[in-house]
């Protein structure tokens, strides 16, 4: 039985408290409000110190102890108590939708193991940069400068790597604090921890025998280490609750809608006491709370930034919710969710957890995405690697395609703005336009984006319904019949395009027919020649009979477009072929290709698909254009050399085609 259920509702009502904390005082969000005042300080006494200094008298008697006088000093004084007393009554002043609710955790200490060490009693707390090199600098003067650069660099953190708004959490004695702050108010909790991180690393360096030099290439490596330390969030992976009333949601938090008699709300408890008890982590983030869906601008933000969210989150908390061990994990709905696959393969850190709130592996058990049982659940309901999960970004585009080919969306849009991320690319989120249309724009980004193994976003098969292009499929579902053997190049002389025409693509045309017209061997037009066993695609019948294609057979001259046409040839278009400044054509072993209808058109009149229909495949059209005089010394993986003045020679016409 779930522990959680055990617990009366009522409990909740004693020992949890949310508040909402969108706003911290009256500074505006953009303003973090200690770091601008911190570097006025600075800047003030980098301009005060040399007037004073040169105005003091050349005395033997002078007190190099207090260099700047008694009256430079006072105003810098007088300044910095200014600053501090703003921000500390600003920063104390409490937002006018605070909420607050509690819940008594004595009852439910079952439900989560023994915590790990708190952050800062080891580990990376007292952790400090060795000293080697040059050019060094004398920091006898300069730590608080660089305090403050740390804390500028906190603030880039905050606001252009860190989620819009995050969930804290608080425990006080056995009960249970949760805010919801925004950038600002998250910047300022952070503050007093990065000088406290700053104040172990003084104290060490002061007692360290090098402590008045530190080579300038370390300094940046120093404060990183103390923003890491501090900047750091957990970031729950889950799937959404179905039952009435569904998850909390942002405008739920800010109306004070709390009603503890819901699983929801012991979901927000359990993740934020999961993060604080198990990974010494205060700050937290989930969807449903910590977007406002309401306003566009910060959904489009939250949608295009989800990935990197999850990528830099110090660790992935994953809830199954319908799972009690590893051994029925494969099972469990998360993954069959399209925004999850992002979830599985960004984290650099995850940890599941079962439906009561318990891991499914030791606690200690630091990454369970490199647990060697939990990564082959993984393979079993994924097809994903444990290489692929180490290196995601290493897998060919139409592999990363197939991983969401049977993900299930709620809006069918977001299977396309669910793989943002994943193919590192961004495109404006427009809810309504449809998931085809979504899809294309999402294809068009990826190929104008890197014209590095875009050949390979062809590797599908199936039927298409967009009007886009005949080589772009109309979801991911059409990479499922992907062919795995097929090897691409890496790189092309050209990007591809996509216009209103089509796909611009330079493709080798190759002639053939049906291998049934003849019972005797073909001869080639000229050198070359290849066999193509061609498995139509027919939503009627799942095994259809394979076809044979002559490819470059000498007897296509003698066929009429009459012939051509009512014998069902086809022309080969090869995707994968290159060309140079020298008028060379380059055709690698295995041909990647489209087959084209002949439809009555004048042969290499027009170059649309108005003249030419694709043949839809049930497999990517993969063959090898063989040679008649092969030499035997040849490497086979090598690509194949035409000098593009011979083309017509073998019957072959390499051109532009709208696609």
């Amino acid at each position: 039985m779930d522990p959680l259920n055990e617990v009366p509702s009522s409990a909740y009502a004693e020992g949890t408290c949310f508040r909402s904390r969108d706003r911290i005082g009256d500074f505006p969000q953009s303003e973090p409000p200690i770091a601008p005042g911190q570097t006025l300080l600075l800047a003030l006494q980098k301009l005060i110190i040399p007037l004073v200094q040169e105005t003091l008298p050349d005395s033997k008697d002078r007190q190099y102890d207090m260099p700047l006088g008694h009256e430079a000093e006072d105003l810098l004084s007088a300044l910095q108590r200014y600053i501090t007393s703003i921000i500390k009554c600003r920063s104390e002043s409490k937002s006018v939708n605070e909420t607050t609710l509690t819940v008594d955790l004595k009852d439910k200490s079952s439900q989560v193991a023994p915590s790990r060490k708190k952050a800062g009693q080891g580990g990376n707390a007292n952790k400090t940069s060795t000293v080697h090199g040059s050019p060094t600098q004398d920091l006898r003067n300069d730590t608080h400068e660089l305090l403050a650069m740390a804390m500028v660099e906190l603030q880039a953190r905050v606001f252009n790597d860190m989620p819009i708004r995050l969930l804290r959490t608080e425990k006080q004695g056995t009960k249970i604090c949760i805010s919801l702050l925004d950038r600002a108010a998250i910047y300022s909790y952070l503050v007093p921890q990065l000088k406290d991180r700053f104040l172990l690393w003084k104290e060490k360096w002061q007692r360290s025998s090098t402590k008045n030099l530190i080579p300038q290439s370390q300094m940046h490596l120093i404060r990183s280490e103390w923003i890491s330390d501090v900047a750091k969030y957990a970031i729950l992976s889950h799937t959404w609750l179905r039952s009435t009333p569904g998850e909390v949601t942002y405008d739920d938090w800010q109306k004070g809608n709390f009603d503890l008699k819901h699983p929801p709300y012991e979901k927000v408890v359990n993740f934020c006491r999961v993060a604080e008890d198990h990974h010494s982590i205060s700050l937290g983030w989930m969807d449903t709370i910590c977007i406002d869906k309401s306003s566009s601008s910060e959904l489009d933000e939250s949608i295009r930034s989800m990935y990197k969210w999850y990528q830099k989150a110090k660790v992935c908390i994953t809830y199954l919710a319908e799972t009690s061990t590893i051994s029925d994990m494969a099972a469990d709905t998360w993954f069959t969710r399209g925004w999850t696959l992002q979830e599985l393969l960004a984290p650099q850190r995850i940890k599941f957890y079962a439906r009561n709130w318990r891991p499914l592996t030791q606690i200690n058990a630091l990454n369970d995405k490199f647990y060697s049982e939990i990564q082959l659940k993984i393979q079993k309901a994924t097809t994903i690697t444990p290489s692929d999960l180490s290196s995601p970004s290493s897998a060919s585009m139409s592999r990363k395609m197939q991983w969401a080919a049977e993900r299930k969306v709620t809006r069918g849009e977001d299977i396309a703005y669910s793989l943002m991320g994943i193919f590192n690319v961004s495109i404006s989120i427009a809810y309504g336009e449809g998931s085809e249309a979504a899809f294309v724009r999402l294809v068009k980004k990826i190929l104008n984006n890197s014209k590095s193994e875009s050949l390979d976003i062809f590797n599908w098969a199936g039927p298409y319904k967009t009007n886009a292009s005949a080589l772009i499929p109309s979801n991911p579902q059409a990479y499922l019949l992907r062919d795995e053997q097929l090897k691409l190049p890496t790189t092309l002389r050209e990007p591809l395009l996509l216009t209103h025409l089509g796909l611009r693509v330079s493709v080798l045309l190759l002639s053939s027919i049906p291998a049934t017209l003849s019972t005797r061997l073909f001869t080639p037009i000229g050198d070359y020649y290849a066999s193509v066993n061609l498995l139509k695609y027919s939503p009627h019948f799942k095994y259809p009979t394979p076809t044979v294609h002559n490819v470059l057979d000498v007897r296509t001259d003698l066929f009429t477009q009459l012939d051509l046409v009512r014998h069902r040839c086809l022309s080969f278009a090869i995707l994968n072929c290159d060309g140079d400044e020298y008028g060379n054509i380059f055709v690698p072993t295995q041909c990647l290709a489209i087959g084209l209808l002949h439809t009555g058109h004048v042969p290499g009149a027009a170059t649309t698909l108005e003249s030419k229909s694709k043949v839809l495949t049930q497999k990517p059209v993969v063959f090898q254009l063989k040679k008649k005089t092969q030499n035997p010394a040849r490497n086979p993986n090598q690509h194949e050399t035409i000098p593009k003045i011979e083309l017509a020679r073998h019957g072959m016409q390499f051109l532009q085609m709208y696609l």
